[in-house]
């Protein structure tokens, strides 16, 4: 992401010294800082990261020449690698000393992806960027991992595309189209794969190679001007909402994305060089914060993740007091300067690739060492309770399903091909149980099918009717619905319920329904964890009695008239057996947070899953 300030010097060769590019280089490494830290009024400080992509792409084409592709890559892992290799290692070390193995592991399991420089491939798989559940003290490195990705393509990409001005627009319009039509379905895919981040870089590519000629000086200010002001608007004013991430308008993929990186891409293309004072103080902070951006650009968000680190808190950006805020920014200006004085500049020395492939071999020791340090802080009885983060299946069909059969929503659980068919449809309680429910299922030759989308019968995307067209299309003879509680909560849900159960009534569908999971008020394993420390603390259970009154809208509404009697089932008799509801077997946590079942929980439900089998097959 933030490579670039070696390219100044070779583009300074040939052409005037942009200090410009140092300028917006040192403003946008500090939309990013203020963006993770919460400044309030940098809500949208993740641009500054698409604003590196055109610069990227811009300074590239500027300085790439027909080198050899061997002494292109060399030059550029010199240039990457060392700051990259230590931030890695001392990061994965201290999580390895300082965390849980719940948060830790997550760290363990990217660090093959983060020397590979694929980081980005691993976040794809998880949440959104925007979502704090897992733990990912070194999530920036998604945009590194696009970076690198590009630099492998830009020996091969940018002499093909040379004097061939329609087809770089072309290939601009293909990614920046696909990213939009991802954004309606797969948000995670626009955001993390280079693909459709490629646009980013090659519209500075573009406007290196066709700039805009404007002679007149005074209208040059008057557009740098008015491109600035738009800038700003949009950084502080748009209204970006992360909720939002399937809108074109207001996802953080959407037309203020685009905006800023074209007129990014017009305004490094004018040159800003002309119209600035460069001896001015706030300026050359600016740029000296530029010649600091990869050294910030690295260390500042494991720094921030591990001063607000709380066991079992996921990624918590931002700051909890003043003092924490001062402190990150003191660890953030200390840590900078010693990487970029004492470790990125080892690319000069002339040894420099013995020291990075030592960097490489201690890197990979750590990764290797650092789980078996870290399990070895706890008991074995603590460590149980950390098996519950693991101790569940992929989510929902997963990733590369989703990309593949991007139109569809309905996947298939187990491998085998039976007439008799049954889909599982809810919400993430229902996710959490489909393992071994299709189990199940497939003893009694029953082929389990999964409903893709994570919230049916809420959005428009997943209504009833285009559900029934889906299950029309894959011949499914039978439906078992599992919603959490909040969801027979809302009038809006349980009429679109009262509709499904009316078309499922008249296609001869048998449609199932299971009683909410019993939850609990707390996250279990952080309870359970609080207990080994503390052994006289008391862990409050559930009971059936506390169940039964906070589902009430369930056990009121689903009746004869929406779903035949014997067709619905009640799932706590087999979480509550003694009134009281269990939390723990042979001390594995039956949950992994407050209220989703781990596999050892579900299993429990196995007697349930046995019965409805029996039923189907009737």
């Amino acid at each position: 992401m933030m490579l670039l300030q070696s390219h100044q010097a070779q583009l300074s060769l040939n052409n005037p010294k942009r200090h410009d590019l140092q300028i917006i280089r040192g403003f946008s490494v500090l939309l990013v800082l203020f963006y993770h830290l919460k400044i309030p009024g940098f809500d949208n400080g993740f641009l500054g990261v698409d604003i590196f992509f055109v610069l990227s792409g811009y300074l590239f084409a500027k300085i790439y020449s027909h080198e050899t592709i061997i002494n292109f890559y060399c030059r550029r892992l010199k240039r990457i690698l060392p700051a990259l290799l230590v931030t890695i290692s001392i990061t994965t070390i201290i999580v390895a000393l300082v965390c849980i193995p719940t948060d830790a592991d997550q760290r363990f399991k990217r660090i093959w992806f983060d020397l590979a420089g694929v980081s980005n491939l691993i976040f794809w798989t998880e949440e959104s960027y925007f979502g704090p559940r897992y733990f990912k003290p070194l999530l920036n490195l998604w945009s590194l991992g696009i970076e690198l990705q590009f630099y492998f393509l830009v020996p091969i990409l940018l002499p093909f595309l040379r004097y061939r001005i329609w087809f770089i627009i072309f290939l601009i319009f293909i990614s920046l189209i696909g990213s939009q039509i991802f954004l309606l379905f797969h948000p995670n895919t626009s955001f993390f794969l280079m693909p459709f981040r490629i646009w980013e870089f090659l519209l500075g590519v573009l406007f290196a190679w066709y700039p805009l000629k404007v002679k007149s000086i005074k209208y040059k200010k008057i557009i740098l001007l008015n491109l600035t002001i738009l800038i700003i608007t949009i950084l502080f004013f748009y209204p970006i909402d992360i909720g939002k991430e399937f809108s074109i308008i207001y996802s953080n993929q959407g037309p203020a994305l685009v905006l800023i990186c074209f007129f990014t891409a017009i305004i490094i293309s004018l040159s800003m060089n002309s119209i600035f004072d460069y001896n001015n103080i706030v300026l050359k902070l600016f740029s000296k914060i530029g010649d600091y951006s990869y050294s910030i650009y690295l260390v500042h968000f494991p720094i921030i993740i591990l001063v607000n680190y709380k066991e079992f808190g996921g990624t918590q950006t931002g700051y909890e007091k003043i003092d924490n805020l001062f402190l990150i920014l003191f660890l953030v200006f200390l840590l900078s300067y010693l990487l970029f004085n004492y470790v990125e500049k080892i690319r000069f020395f002339e040894k420099s690739y013995i020291i990075i492939f030592i960097l490489l071999i201690f890197a990979i020791f750590v990764g290797l060492i650092s789980p078996k340090i870290n399990l070895s802080r706890y008991s074995v009885e603590q460590n149980k309770i950390f098996s519950a983060w693991n101790d569940r299946d992929s989510v929902r069909c997963g990733k590369l399903w989703r990309i593949i059969n991007y139109n569809k929503n309905i996947c298939k659980i187990d491998i085998t091909y039976n007439k008799t068919k049954i889909l599982l449809l809810g919400d993430s309680t229902s996710d959490t149980i489909k393992k071994n429910f299709s189990k199940e299922m497939s003893i009694n030759n029953i082929s389990t099918y999964f409903y893709a989308f994570n919230s049916p019968l809420q959005f428009k995307k997943a209504y009833p009717i285009k559900i029934l067209r889906e299950i029309k299309e894959n011949k499914i003879n039978n439906v078992i619905i599992l919603f959490d509680t909040l969801f027979y909560k809302k009038k809006q849900n349980l009429e679109q319920l009262k509709i499904f159960s009316k078309l499922m009534k008249e296609n001869d569908i048998k449609l199932i329904a299971l009683s909410p999971i019993p939850t609990n008020n707390y996250h279990l394993p952080r309870i359970l964890f609080d207990k080994t420390k503390n052994p006289d603390a008391k862990v409050p259970l559930n009971n059936i009695e506390k169940h039964l009154k906070k589902n009430d809208i369930f056990f009121n509404y689903i009746d004869d008239k929406l779903i035949d009697k014997e067709f619905i089932f009640y799932t706590y008799p087999f979480l509550c057996p003694q009134n009281s509801c269990e939390i723990i077997d042979n001390g594995k946590p039956l949950y992994f947070d407050n209220g989703h079942l781990t596999l050892t929980g579900s299993k429990k439900l196995e007697p349930l899953f046995k019965l409805i089998s029996k039923i189907i097959i009737k």
